[in-house]
């Protein structure tokens, strides 16, 4: 089962976290949400059953869904989208990340530490 944090690239106090789990065997998916979704790519079904299956991928690191048992939101970067959108088009493209990527996270039936909807 896998560990899951979101916080900007340059953490040293998750870098710690990241340390000490490693040191424990605990697989861990470390990304920051600016990535997506250029270079953070989410791949979700959901099932008959109500559950999300698929993956969440960067170009080193692939995490499967049903594989995450806890998610630390410690404050990362908002998403970032190609500089060519107009303000209407990057408006649209965080609401649509946001209920996307956002949307299949927080239904997740997994523990939360910061939860983004508490934050």
């Amino acid at each position: 089962m896998t560990v899951v944090i979101f916080t900007q690239q340059a953490d040293s106090p998750v870098d710690v976290m990241v340390r000490q789990l490693a040191a424990r065997d605990v697989p861990v998916f470390r990304a920051d949400t600016s990535w997506f979704p250029r270079r953070m790519v989410l791949d979700a079904r959901l099932g008959e059953d109500g559950r999300w299956t698929g993956r969440l991928s960067t170009a080193h690191r692939t995490v499967d869904l049903e594989a995450i048992r806890s998610i630390w939101y410690r404050d990362p970067t908002a998403f970032s989208f190609d500089e060519g959108l107009t303000a209407v088009e990057r408006a649209y493209a965080h609401r649509e990340a946001r209920l996307g990527l956002g949307g299949v996270l927080v239904s997740l039936d997994v523990l939360w530490v910061n939860h983004p909807k508490e934050s």
